[in-house]
């Protein structure tokens, strides 16, 4: 995919695809249930999913900002 296809992808859907929970936990690196752990952190919460009929989804975007912030906080800057 080309840079000016990519960006063009990202205007028309500024939220991101949605994720279901196999590519949730690939691109955190953590197991499901601490996922669902985390969603409950009063702190810092992992995004909750939609449920679209009996699908769980996460939106890309709020998972990528969820990480930036931990990175943040990781590194010491604030989130």
């Amino acid at each position: 995919m080309t840079a000016m296809t990519s960006e063009k992808r990202e205007d028309a859907d500024p939220i991101g695809r949605f994720m279901r929970m196999p590519d949730v936990e690939a691109s955190v690196g953590l197991r499901k249930s601490k996922i669902y752990e985390l969603i409950q952190d009063e702190t810092d919460p992992f995004p909750a999913p939609i449920h679209i009929g009996a699908a769980s989804v996460w939106l890309e975007s709020e998972v990528v900002e969820w990480k930036a912030r931990r990175v943040a906080q990781a590194r010491g800057h604030c989130a």
